[in-house]
């Protein structure tokens, strides 16, 4: 203290200026440390990753920890490795490869516009589609009844009987999937609705959130598109950016080429 009292001002000011900086480090390292110790406190939580971990290592015969989470997972099949295809289980390994797309298909029946966009959309998906003689494109549709015919009446319409390639549709039941999604998406569904009674203000447009949950545990990958699309390539080229997914991943989002939402994505179930 008599050096800090007796010497220049110079020496007074880079002392004070120190005592800040040891302060400011001090600061820096409890918050590091304050970090550190969430994250090893939190690490008793399962995530997505350490999940898919822990269901490869059961099915390889080693111990797994019990997770209450474990029904839930048990559900979505684990994925393949890196650059794998998705193979159909029910051939037992040596089925046909199996593309997934899926597309919501709600309140239609009297909504022109959606249906003249939806013809655009499938006219142009299957003229260019494009796969080998072992592979099977299918196509899922989220309808309630209404507009599942309404569906059924395009898919004969643009659907070539002589087809290049192999094609399956599925409808599943909008009531259904939206019974299994609310308990899952109430809590944020009521944050970013667009108000009761609107065309997004269902359950059922949150799905990607829980895809991986309610889907059938067989589908592996899977791609969700708009309808409000026109295709100019082979969509089998847009499965190939599985490829470029990282071990654990589970969705992919697409660019979206209008500034108003993001809502294309390819899911890799985990």
């Amino acid at each position: 203290m008599s050096i800090l009292r007796g010497g220049p001002p110079c020496t007074r000011a880079m002392a004070r200026l120190g005592a800040v900086r040891s302060h400011y480090c001090a600061l820096l390292l409890a918050a590091a440390l304050a970090v550190c110790a969430f994250y090893y406190l939190g690490s008793g939580r399962e995530t997505f990753s350490s999940a898919t971990k822990r269901l490869k290592e059961a099915r390889a015969g080693a111990p797994a920890a019990p997770s209450p989470l474990a029904p839930e997972l048990a559900r979505g099949s684990v994925a393949p490795a890196l650059g794998a295809k998705a193979k159909s289980l029910e051939g037992g390994g040596a089925g046909p490869v199996d593309y997934h797309l899926l597309m919501m298909f709600t309140k239609a029946e009297h909504n022109a516009a959606l249906q003249a966009k939806a013809r655009v959309a499938l006219r142009s998906l299957l003229r260019l589609a494009k796969f080998e003689a072992h592979e099977v494109l299918n196509l899922h549709f989220v309808s309630e009844e209404a507009s599942r015919e309404v569906a059924k009446a395009l898919l004969r319409e643009l659907l070539p009987p002589a087809a290049g390639f192999k094609c399956k549709v599925v409808f599943h039941d909008v009531a259904v999937l939206t019974d299994k999604l609310f308990p899952v998406v109430e809590a944020m569904q009521k944050h970013f609705s667009a108000g009761s009674g609107t065309y997004y203000s269902d359950s059922i447009f949150f799905l990607s959130v829980a895809m991986h949950q309610i889907m059938p545990k067989e589908i592996l990958r899977i791609i969700q598109l708009d309808l409000d699309l026109k295709y100019k390539t082979n969509i089998r080229e847009l499965f190939e950016e599985f490829d470029n997914f990282l071990p654990g991943a589970i969705i992919g989002i697409a660019r979206e080429m209008q500034p108003v939402y993001s809502s294309s994505g390819c899911y890799q179930f985990a």
